[in-house]
């Protein structure tokens, strides 16, 4: 996976989002984190008490999803303003699955790779390595 200047990467979980911008090459990646503002969180629970089934999933996980449609409307947005032209996008499994379902159907040309992993915690040179390994 090459990964061209002026990419966005995002790299999120159910609570946090960071997002960067490859200012270097496809051989020499520069990332350059980008101003996150707050991520409103969308499909919050009616306030009904459900029970915590498969069916009917817990308020923490009614949260973790209402967040990454936040995230999938800012990344829609950003894609809409013209604000990058490719996209990839590191995410836990159950948060990619969400997101998947959000991004804005425009915007899933510029998608260039999703990497199922959690990886909001870690510092920029294990993001880094990740994307050297995946780049082959």
């Amino acid at each position: 996976m090459l990964i061209a200047n002026g990419t966005v990467i995002a790299v999120c979980n159910g609570e946090k989002l960071s997002l960067y911008r490859n200012q270097g090459d496809e051989f020499a990646l520069n990332l350059a984190p980008l101003a996150v503002g707050e991520v409103e969180t969308q499909n919050k629970s009616s306030g009904v008490r459900h029970r915590n089934t498969a069916a009917n999933p817990d308020a923490q996980q009614l949260e973790e999803d209402g967040f990454a449609a936040g995230v999938a409307g800012i990344l829609s947005g950003m894609f809409l303003a013209n604000e990058f032209e490719h996209l990839v996008v590191i995410a836990a499994p159950r948060t990619l699955g969400e997101l998947r379902k959000r991004y804005h159907s425009r915007m899933l040309p510029a998608i260039q790779a999703e990497i199922a992993k959690d990886l909001t915690g870690h510092a920029l040179p294990n993001l880094l390595a990740l994307l050297d390994a995946e780049r082959g």
